[in-house]
């Protein structure tokens, strides 16, 4: 079991939409559109779409690309009728997406989970042509830290959150 606080879950998608806004990426978000696709690769994971009414009831689904799931024309002809805004990802779900079997143009990627590497980052800026953004967030705190625009390191997502970095020698 995993602690999962409230207060992560309700700050995740507002945390997202700044950090978009940051990157100068579209933040209007309508019922009826797919705001944001979560896409992994694993075989076992939970699958399920939703509305965020703070997003205008706009869709969120979390998908896995895992065969077992769908077969790749069939995430091709989902993702022809609901073209995602965003899309949050690890860099092996990522990976996935660039083999060419979906057909995809977001306004941004946000790569979370494992530090994405500029390899993966170059070819997924070639292949989808908006900012992939490389972040830190986990599933009991929500959105941390995310690469600042200027290339210059992550930036904090929220006022509130306070971060240590330790050294070699635990100070």
């Amino acid at each position: 079991d995993l602690p999962h606080h409230p207060v992560a879950v309700a700050c995740h998608f507002i945390l997202l939409e700044k950090l978009l806004q940051s990157w100068n990426c579209e933040t209007s978000f309508s019922d009826g559109s797919l705001a944001c696709a979560n896409i992994g690769a694993q075989k076992d994971a939970a699958v399920f779409a939703t509305s965020i009414s703070v997003w205008n009831g706009a869709s969120f689904c979390k998908l896995s690309l895992h065969p077992d799931f769908w077969s790749p024309s069939q995430a091709h002809n989902f993702f022809l009728d609901n073209p995602p805004l965003l899309i949050t990802c690890d860099p092996g779900g990522l990976t996935e997406l660039l083999d060419g079997k979906v057909v995809l143009k977001p306004q941004a990627i946000v790569s979370s989970a494992a530090h994405l590497s500029e390899g993966i980052r170059s070819e997924a800026k070639k292949v989808f042509g908006g900012p992939v953004i490389d972040s830190y967030a986990t599933t009991e705190t929500g959105p941390v830290a995310a690469e600042h625009p200027d290339g210059k390191g992550m930036a904090i997502l929220s006022h509130d959150i306070h971060v240590e970095i330790l050294g070699m020698q635990g100070r």
